[in-house]
């Protein structure tokens, strides 16, 4: 370890700071006591670089929380034409399990008529697909 006079340099003795020269950190000298001249404030554009950095995170964070939210809204939504259309084709037909897909914003792309049960195949513009069945039951009252 290199000393300066042996004096300090900010309650660290010059050279002692991780086995440097004082001459040489951040190209400061000791002054002639061996103390380190005061700040002349070069610290605060770490600061705002931090603060970018730390900007630029959170924009991330939201744009990908708000593609997220998307896929699982279309999602949803994709799967309310779906069951939408099940219920209408298996009361009406593939006619009207075409229109109420088409009421919810999609398009039916499959429709299975088994008897009483029919099951429906529907896309959103965005392209989620969704499926769903219906299944007609006939009850007798008394």
């Amino acid at each position: 370890m290199w000393m300066m006079n042996g004096d300090d340099a900010g309650g660290v003795k010059c050279g002692s700071a991780g086995g440097v020269k004082c001459g040489s950190v951040g190209g400061v000298k000791c002054g002639s006591g061996g103390e380190m001249p005061p700040s002349d404030g070069s610290e605060r554009g770490s600061v705002i670089a931090v603060l970018g950095f730390v900007g630029a995170f959170i924009i991330v964070a939201a744009l990908v929380l708000a593609g997220v939210t998307e896929r699982v809204v279309d999602r949803s939504r994709a799967q309310a034409a779906a069951d939408a259309a099940a219920l209408a084709g298996v009361a009406d037909g593939r006619e009207a399990a075409s229109a109420m897909a088409t009421a919810n914003h999609a398009t039916l792309i499959q429709f299975e008529d088994r008897g009483n049960e029919v099951t429906v195949e529907v896309v959103t513009p965005a392209g989620t697909v969704a499926t769903a069945n219906a299944e007609r039951r006939l009850e007798t009252v008394g």
